[in-house]
């Protein structure tokens, strides 16, 4: 049986955590039937953006911390073999990268 992967991007995520009826929570939503990946990389940008005040005004931060947990718990690290640049954000391109399953 072939199994689907899927690196979603942070501002994705973070949308999906927030706002439950978006199009990013769909999406999240259809993509659980498959395994999410994560790097060291992609999980930092993910802590750092949960960790914003900004945030607070929406979900408490033990909220937002219990889905980290969550998220690595149900999701699959892999090692970053070579990085890609494929996007005009250069902040973007650090996250795709090749890796080996």
């Amino acid at each position: 049986m072939k199994i689907n992967h899927f690196v979603v991007d942070t501002n994705v995520m973070v949308s999906a955590l927030l706002f439950k009826q978006s199009i990013p929570f769909q999406a999240i939503r259809i993509a659980e039937k498959g395994t999410f990946l994560y790097s060291e990389s992609t999980l930092a940008e993910l802590r750092e953006v949960l960790n914003r005040r900004k945030f607070d005004k929406y979900l408490k931060i033990e909220e937002r911390q219990k889905f980290l947990v969550k998220f690595v718990d149900t999701s699959r690290h892999i090692l970053i073999q070579e990085t890609i640049s494929i996007c005009r954000d250069a902040n973007s391109n650090s996250h795709f990268k090749t890796f080996v399953l």
